[in-house]
């Protein structure tokens, strides 16, 4: 997880926090309740780094933040790799062609 600032709230290091995730159903819904023992919500962030990233924080304000997209954001991250790969694959069979 990465340390960033948002519009609607402060983000914090969260290695003093201890988060236990707790699923409630098949669809991926997860409830996540800091060390403090307060739930958390979803808020998203608005920064120019991180546009409309969700994101948990601690509603007692202890500053506890967990990214809630993690898993979205490295399928995107595979996809865009998987793109560059196969223009490449395509741009070296292309080259093959010409020198033939």
């Amino acid at each position: 997880m990465s340390n960033s600032r948002s519009s609607s709230s402060r983000v914090s290091n969260r290695s003093n926090n201890r988060v236990q995730s707790h699923s409630f159903s098949a669809n991926t819904s997860q409830e996540i309740i800091c060390s403090c023992g307060s739930l958390t919500t979803i808020r998203t962030s608005w920064t120019a780094a991180n546009p409309g990233r969700r994101f948990h924080c601690c509603i007692s304000g202890c500053g506890f933040v967990e990214w809630a997209d993690l898993d979205s954001i490295l399928l995107g991250k595979l996809n865009e790799q998987r793109v560059i790969a196969a223009a490449k694959a395509k741009e070296a069979r292309n080259l093959k062609i010409i020198l033939v």
